[in-house]
């Protein structure tokens, strides 16, 4: 999701050349989306993120104490995406 639009899915992330399921903060990956071009749909330094539904986000936020500081971060900015579109997403 780049802007609150799906893109496209990623196809495959790498690190050092192995798949991986999970990319930690801080690591620089390698990320494989179908139809996406740097330069055209996306930007070098562009920050994509997964699009979650409304039923996962709601499901975030009753655990959120378990969550750590970045991860509600992003979640608040996943929905303040979201709500550009639809003011009462995720509440």
């Amino acid at each position: 999701m780049l802007n609150g639009k799906e893109i496209t899915s990623a196809k495959s992330i790498q690190l050092e050349g192995e798949n991986i399921q999970l990319a930690e903060k801080g690591k620089q990956i390698a990320v494989s989306l179908p139809g996406v071009t740097i330069g055209r749909q996306l930007k070098e330094g562009n920050i994509l993120y997964s699009l979650i539904n409304e039923t996962d986000y709601r499901e975030f936020k009753k655990v959120k104490d378990l969550l750590d500081e970045d991860s509600i971060e992003i979640l608040k900015e996943v929905a303040d995406m979201r709500r550009k579109e639809n003011a009462v997403w995720g509440v």
